[in-house]
This record gives C-alpha cells, structure tokens and sequence, in this order.
C-alpha cells in the first residue's frame, strides 16, 4: 500500500511539473559571420590602414634603399677594391637588420592595434547579443554551435541591430 502510495504522490509531482514547465526560448548566433559583416568591422579596418599607411610608406622606402644598395653592391663588388667591398657588404648587413628591425616592430605595432580593435568589436556584438536576447526575451543565445536549424538563428537580426548601431554613430 504504501508502494502504490508513493507511486501516486511521484506521478502526480510529475503531472504538476509537466503542467507548470514554461518553454525556451533559443537562439544561435554565428559569431564569427558578424565579425566579418558587422559594418564596424569594416570601420575599424580602415581605421588600421589609415593609421599605418604613414609607417608602411616609411618601411617600403627602407626596403628600397635596401634594394638599391643590393644593386649596387651587385654591380660594383667585382671592380671594387677589398676595403671598399668590405665596406660595403657591412652597409648592407646592416640595413639589412636595420629593415627587419623596423618590419618587426610595424608588424608588433599591427599585431596590438588590430588585436585592441577586434576586442572592442568583439565586447560590442556581445553587447549588442545581450540587449537584442533581453529586448526580445530570449532566455539562452548560443555562439557558434555544431548543428541548429535556421529558426533558431538570430545572426541576421544581430547585424540589423549593429548596422542600426553604427548608422547612429556616424550620424
């Protein structure tokens, strides 16, 4: 008796479970689509070019002193005296670090600047996730998963919201 008693009082929490469940709501997000889409992405790319054409100009023009002393160096070793030729072949060692020293630090200084420009950009579509799954009363945003069905996916709703986020900056 007891048995069939608990039995009933199980079924019967399982029945008010089954009754009081409320449904999720889900959505998927590709995150790595919007930070190729996202009209920022672009802005910030821009930004970066801007920002070191200067540099970059200054490093090819480096290199091309670099090449016509090569050239130099090429065309003038075999009628060169010994001292002259060695003189030369320590300028050209020399620019040649010189050139790598300076392609070194453009590219660490490219390497910061567009890691520091991602981050942001990555902490505004996270952001943007957040609001748009409160705003629309999503209980669970999912980033870049295995499988989902193109119901769930909110990517595209997403870059609206950041493409009307950006139209409002530049405004």
């Amino acid at each position: 008796m007891k048995f069939i008693k608990y039995i009933g009082i199980l079924v019967a929490s399982l029945f008010y479970t089954i009754a009081h469940a409320q449904t999720v709501t889900v959505g998927v997000v590709n995150v790595q689509q919007l930070l190729e889409q996202v009209p920022q992405a672009q802005a910030a790319t821009l930004t970066l070019q801007n920002e070191f054409a200067e540099p970059q100009r200054e490093l090819i023009a480096i290199q091309s002193e670099l090449q016509q002393l090569q050239e130099t160096y090429d065309r003038d070793a075999p009628v060169m005296g010994q001292t002259e030729r060695t003189a030369l072949e320590r300028q050209l060692l020399q620019a040649q670090r010189d050139f790598e020293r300076e392609q070194a630090i453009f590219q660490e200084d490219l390497n910061i600047r567009r890691n520091e420009e991602l981050n942001a950009l990555q902490i505004l579509i996270f952001q943007q996730i957040q609001a748009f799954a409160q705003n629309q009363n999503y209980d669970l945003i999912v980033a870049d998963a295995l499988y989902y069905s193109n119901a769930i996916d909110v990517t595209d709703d997403i870059l609206i919201a950041m493409q009307a986020l950006f139209a409002e900056s530049t405004d």
